[in-house]
């Protein structure tokens, strides 16, 4: 009977290492600095949100305990109860007496307005979002073409910056936008030193270039009315008979032999 290959079965840390790079795909996970790194900030935002849900828990416990009502109104809200029915069922004398004290329609009065402002700046907010959308993808369509990427990466692009935006509604920052965003502002200066460094580098390639115009090898050999060697001497004038005696300084004997 011929034997059928098994499926090798994968370790813990293969099965781990497999979720954590389909999570984080851009991370080196040999660089243990980048991957212990990650591993302790997702374990620092675990922790701070099992520490608000614990908060949030204890607080609605407290709330059910000292007056169970609440619970048994949330519960028939969630099982998709009226929720103004269930006030007045669970709260119905106490409903009435606030609808008709002076105190509490103030605040009724008050709340009310709130709730109209709330909806009408989210309609606001709603309206300039569906107007700015179709400007943020043609943006998209116009950085992708621009710098040639393809559309993995420009899917990849437009999840990063709303990942970025939900996350600062939560007023949350990960480490990796921090780096991203420093990355962002010292870019200019990157550049502006690069192409100092690259002028600085062509007036150098210059001067060396002029240099070897002007410089002549010791080796190279004489050339006449070029460069490579000496240039000749001028031709001196000549001074007549004061030619034949320049080794005798006396003008007499100089005309005497004249």
């Amino acid at each position: 009977m011929e034997d059928i290959d098994k499926e090798p079965i994968k370790s813990k840390k293969d099965l781990f290492l497999e979720k954590f790079r389909s999570k984080y795909p851009d991370l080196n996970t040999d660089d243990e600095d980048s991957f212990y790194g990650r591993i302790n900030d997702d374990y620092d935002e675990n922790e701070k949100r099992i520490g608000e849900s614990s908060k949030n828990e204890e607080a609605l416990s407290n709330l059910f305990s000292s007056d169970p009502r609440a619970a048994h109104f949330l519960m028939s809200w969630k099982n998709g109860e009226n929720p103004v029915v269930q006030l007045i069922r669970m709260f119905g004398d106490d409903f009435q007496e606030a609808l008709t004290d002076p105190d509490m329609q103030e605040k009724f009065a008050a709340a009310h307005n709130e709730y109209l402002d709330r909806q009408l700046n989210n309609k606001k907010i709603q309206a300039e979002a569906e107007a700015n959308l179709p400007i943020t993808l043609k943006n998209l369509d116009d950085a992708q073409a621009e710098g040639g990427f393809d559309e993995k990466q420009a899917d990849d692009a437009f999840k990063l910056i709303f990942d970025i935006i939900d996350n600062g509604n939560k007023d949350l920052v990960t480490k990796d936008t921090w780096i991203m965003a420093f990355k962002a502002l010292n870019h200019d200066l990157d550049v502006e030193s690069a192409a100092r460094e690259g002028e600085i580098k062509g007036k150098n390639a210059k001067i060396d270039k002029e240099k070897k115009k002007t410089t002549v090898p010791a080796d190279l050999p004489p050339m006449i009315g070029g460069q490579g060697g000496e240039a000749p001497a001028p031709k001196k004038k000549s001074l007549g008979f004061l030619d034949s005696v320049k080794d005798d300084n006396d003008i007499w004997k100089r005309g005497r032999k004249k």
